[in-house]
């Protein structure tokens, strides 16, 4: 630092001292750092460059990571069959069993089922197409239903139904219509029907349910196996059979996960019980492990930035106390204590922090809408995803790792003595 440099730096603590009784030493010193900020404009410039250079990249490449990642997540979680754990076969479940798989937490729906052969129904229609009649599976449902929740479609009440697409497409039914439910059975060598008028509350999507379905209450679908089991059904008008056996066991059971995390513990649970069942558990861990890969391969790059941001950023700072050796010592041995003085350098790079900050998370805003603008047409997602609080965690890590670099030379600046200012006069 030359000598109208140093007595500029050292004049800029010395008017501090007129409202030396309302501030406080330490304020002067950040107030001096501020202001060497400021003199020094073209080098606090480079220094800010230099951290947008830095940290734009590794804020755009958390956004890619982000956006893809949550892309792929979003994809399973909105496909209700990657939440599912399907029974295999038959077993043997009690109300106090599903009212346990109700109450846990991990569980996001639970619905018994009964037997698959007694689970189907005849459905007829006559519509302007003429008559349609279609063999339908029954499927039980109830409120928190995720696949009638991703369609956007009630769940039915008494006397309601909503079909699948290909069951509704085979009847040429739609949303509103009337169709008629026909149970069979054989007793007594004779054949029995049970008929039932069902109204449509909605047709689900093609992609919710691939087979001819019929979305009933859970309570039409026990008639439905009381009646073929030859056991009394009230409300369909068989008052005379004998009531079914208490308590009931069901042969099978919908459920889904609450979340992904929750597939593979619960499948787990259920196969140690002895139930088999068919989950997607290794699509979602293919999934996991690819954000896993990608969470260490940006640790691995975030570090290798941070590092070599905090070496610079702490030799430039040692650096810039270096040369303001002189000045500093002059306001040390003005009454300026070194704890006070050793402010200087960390409010130097609390700024260039700050300002680095900002200028890499509007960078990295701007690049992001355009790396999305380029994949608005081959993706529906966000390919880049930035939210408020990514860019806020970023600069306030960059405020503290500037801080910790500061810190090397505040430590330098705790050593200057009184006489070193003096040794050059």
């Amino acid at each position: 630092m030359n000598q109208a440099t140093s007595g500029s730096f050292s004049h800029r603590w010395r008017r501090g001292d007129s409202v030396a009784g309302t501030r406080s030493l330490a304020l002067q010193a950040v107030r001096l750092g501020l202001a060497d900020f400021r003199f020094e404009g073209r080098m606090s410039a480079c220094f800010v460059a230099a951290l947008a250079a830095v940290l734009t990249p590794l804020i755009v490449l958390f956004g890619l990571k982000y956006g893809f990642i949550d892309a792929l997540t979003q994809r399973l979680t909105g496909d209700p069959r990657n939440l599912e754990l399907t029974a295999v076969g038959a077993g043997r479940y009690d109300d106090a069993w599903f009212a346990a798989m109700a109450a846990d937490g991990r569980v996001g729906f639970v619905i018994p089922r009964t037997r698959q052969i007694a689970a189907t129904a005849d459905l007829a229609f006559t519509g302007a197409g003429g008559a349609a009649v279609v063999t339908a599976e029954l499927v039980p449902t109830a409120a928190g239903d995720p696949i009638l929740e991703r369609a956007g479609a009630a769940p039915p009440g008494a006397g309601e139904v909503v079909l699948s697409d290909r069951a509704a497409s085979r009847l040429g039914a739609v949303a509103g219509d009337a169709v008629e439910s026909i149970v069979t059975r054989t007793r007594d060598g004779g054949r029995q029907v049970a008929r039932q008028t069902l109204t449509v509350t909605a047709v689900l999507p093609p992609e919710s349910f691939a087979r001819e379905a019929a979305f009933v209450p859970l309570d039409y679908l026990l008639a439905a196996e009381d009646f073929r089991d030859g056991r009394a059904v009230p409300d369909w008008g068989y008052a005379e059979d004998p009531l079914p056996p208490d308590p009931r066991l069901y042969a099978s059971f919908r459920l889904y996960a609450a979340t992904l995390d929750d597939v593979a513990p619960l499948e787990a649970e259920l196969v140690a019980a002895g139930a088999d069942v068919r989950t997607r558990a290794a699509d979602i861990e293919a999934v996991q492990r690819l954000d896993r890969s990608l969470t260490i391969l940006f640790l691995i790059i975030v570090g290798l930035g941070g590092t070599g941001f905090l070496v610079s950023m702490a030799a430039s700072l040692w650096a810039n106390v270096q040369r303001k050796q002189r000045a500093l010592s002059v306001i040390h041995l003005l009454g300026a204590p070194r704890r006070a003085l050793a402010l200087f350098p960390i409010s130097h790079g609390a700024m260039i922090a700050l300002i680095g900050g900002v200028v890499s998370a509007l960078a990295a805003v701007a690049v992001a809408e355009v790396i999305n603008a380029l994949f608005a047409e081959q993706v529906a997602e966000e390919v880049c995803r930035l939210v408020w609080w990514h860019v806020l965690v970023a600069v306030a890590a960059t405020l503290v790792l500037a801080i910790l670099a500061a810190a090397l030379a505040a430590a330098r600046v705790m050593k200057i003595a009184p006489a070193d200012g003096l040794r050059d006069v």
